[in-house]
């Protein structure tokens, strides 16, 4: 593997914490600033790395960036290694993403301080073996991906479930991640995947598409679990 990215993951780390501390100070509000958000990432990022020369590609439509001010703030992340020129793509939290290959050229494109939401792939081709899009939020650009891993070392920006609470009788299915502030999770009870999952497994915290955003604008991603399922949820709170 080739890695790139190195000599600027600290200044990504001090980004990111730049991106988070705007949240800690209101810990209980469940809605963000995206303006301000892009506006503090901007003014602490200094000559920030572009990479390869690529064309720009999938862009989104704009109706997309009207869901932004729902996101919850586990769902923002950074690009921090790309592996062998952009097959692959390693984010903040450790986990690993395989890229379509037409679009390996477009993510040397990325910067270390570009702020990345998961999305699921809503494209019928390529949907099963590439399910996510790994959407830049600078470059609009939406660039189909595959879960490939997440080393299984403690890291702090990767969450797992302490408690699941599930009532089939009357529809009732929450977790609670172990983030700092013991987020609460009302998952979509006509997903079936739920049902295999169980404490203690790891979560990636991804954005909704489109419509389905009015009920559960953000998705919760199963690491744990061979082929990464997903399930639509809906931030609820803090503690159980």
């Amino acid at each position: 593997m080739n890695f790139f990215f190195s000599n600027k993951i600290k200044k990504s780390l001090i980004a990111f914490t730049a991106f988070t501390s705007l949240f800690i100070s209101s810990a209980k509000a469940d809605q963000i600033d995206v303006q301000e958000l892009i506006k503090t990432e901007e003014s602490n990022s200094s000559a920030p790395k572009l990479l390869e020369d690529s064309s720009p590609i999938c862009r989104v439509t704009e109706n997309d960036a009207q869901y932004l001010s729902r996101i919850q703030k586990l769902a923002y992340t950074l690009p921090m290694t790309l592996i062998n020129n952009g097959e692959a793509i390693k984010l903040i939290d450790e986990s690993i993403w395989s890229i379509y290959p037409s679009q390996c050229r477009s993510v040397q494109k990325w910067l270390q301080e570009d702020v990345i939401f998961i999305k699921p792939n809503i494209a019928w081709f390529s949907k099963d073996e590439y399910p996510f899009v790994l959407y830049n939020y600078r470059t609009q650009e939406a660039i189909k991906a595959a879960f490939h891993s997440m080393p299984a070392h403690f890291q702090r920006y990767r969450q797992k479930i302490v408690k699941k609470v599930s009532n089939h009788a009357e529809g009732i299915y929450f977790v609670q991640l172990d983030d700092e502030d013991a987020t609460v999770w009302q998952i979509n009870p006509n997903d079936a995947n739920f049902d295999y999952w169980e404490e203690g497994d790891s979560i990636i915290v991804g954005v909704n598409n489109y419509w389905r955003v009015n009920n559960y604008p953000q998705i919760l991603i199963n690491a744990s679990i061979v082929g990464a399922p997903y399930c639509e949820a809906l931030f609820k709170g803090y503690g159980i």
